[in-house]
C-alpha cells in the first residue's frame, strides 16, 4: 500500500482535487435569489398596493415571477425604477419596464439595473371591488467576487492547487509520473470541463 501511494502520489493528489471540483460544482450554484413576494396580497377597491425591493449590492439582477388575480377579475399592473415612479406619482410622463393594463395573470421576466430601487405596483383604482392576488416574485442575481462570478471563483482554485504537485515534483526532483498518472489527469481535467459545460449551457436555457 505504502508502496503504491510513493509511485502514485500524483494521480491520488490529482483525484483529491478533483472530488474538490465535483463538490463545488455541486454545492455552489452559479445564479443566487432574493424573493420580493411571495404568496397572495389584498388590494382594495379603488385603491393600489405597492411593492417595494432594491438591487443594491446585486450583480445582473433579473425579475421573475408571476401573478393571477382570484375570481377571474382584473387589475393593472406595472413595474418602474426609482426615478419613473417619481414621475408617475407627480403625474408626468414616464416610461415602465413593465405594463399589464387590467389582465388576470401575468409573467414577468425581463433584465434590472445593478443598486437601483423598484416599486411594483397593482393598481386597482378602477375598480371598487377587493381583489386578491396570488403572486410569486423574485430576483435572480450572479453572486461576484472582485468582479468575477463566486461559482467560477470557487471552480478556479482546484485547478490553481494543481500547481502544488507539480512544484513539489519539480522541487523534490521527482520522477515524471507514470502514463497512468497522466492519463487520470487528462480524464479529470476532461470531466470536469465537461461537467462546467454542461452547466453553463443548462443555465444559459433556463433563463
Amino acid at each position: 500500500m505504502a508502496s503504491f501511494i510513493r509511485n502514485h502520489w500524483y494521480g491520488l493528489l490529482l483525484f483529491c482535487f478533483f472530488v474538490l471540483e465535483i463538490s463545488i460544482f455541486l454545492l455552489v450554484p452559479i445564479s443566487s435569489e432574493f424573493k420580493v413576494r411571495e404568496g397572495e396580497i389584498q388590494v382594495y377597491g379603488l385603491n393600489k398596493e405597492i411593492l417595494l425591493f432594491s438591487t443594491g449590492g446585486k450583480s445582473n439582477p433579473n425579475l421573475v415571477g408571476f401573478f393571477n388575480v382570484s375570481d377571474e377579475e382584473a387589475i393593472s399592473v406595472f413595474v418602474l425604477d426609482k426615478g419613473s415612479y417619481v414621475n408617475w406619482k407627480n403625474q408626468r410622463n414616464t416610461t415602465v419596464l413593465f405594463s399589464s393594463r387590467q389582465t388576470t395573470f401575468g409573467k414577468l421576466d425581463f433584465r434590472l439595473n445593478e443598486n437601483e430601487d423598484y416599486y411594483v405596483i397593482f393598481d386597482n383604482t378602477f375598480s371598487n371591488i377587493n381583489k386578491t392576488l396570488n403572486l410569486g416574485l423574485k430576483v435572480y442575481f450572479v453572486p461576484t467576487y472582485f468582479g468575477f462570478p463566486a461559482a467560477y471563483v470557487y471552480r478556479f482554485v482546484p485547478f490553481a492547487l494543481l500547481l502544488i504537485p507539480i512544484f513539489l515534483s519539480v522541487k523534490t526532483e521527482k520522477k515524471v509520473p507514470p502514463i497512468v498518472d497522466k492519463e487520470i489527469v487528462y480524464m479529470l481535467l476532461f470531466m470536469t470541463f465537461f461537467l462546467g459545460l454542461t452547466n453553463n449551457v443548462s443555465t444559459s436555457l433556463n433563463e
